[in-house]
């Protein structure tokens, strides 16, 4: 598993997207989309994620590729 950091966007929310989907009532405007944190999973999805205290404590954090 490994987390990996969502860039912000301006976006327009399509219908026929997961946002527009989820919240018809913002169909058509453009939003700020902020940047977050996902995590890859052991069985291959993505999902939100949040670090908790003991994940911002651990010392075995490591980057691999890309830039801060």
């Amino acid at each position: 598993m490994w987390i990996f950091r969502v860039p912000g966007s301006t976006i327009t929310v399509a219908a026929d997207r997961p946002l527009g989907q989820a919240a018809p009532e913002l169909v058509g405007q453009t939003i700020e989309y902020r940047p977050h944190d996902d995590m890859f999973t052991a069985d291959g999805q993505i999902v939100p994620w949040v670090a908790s205290q003991s994940d911002m404590d651990a010392g075995d954090w490591e980057i691999v590729g890309g830039a801060l």
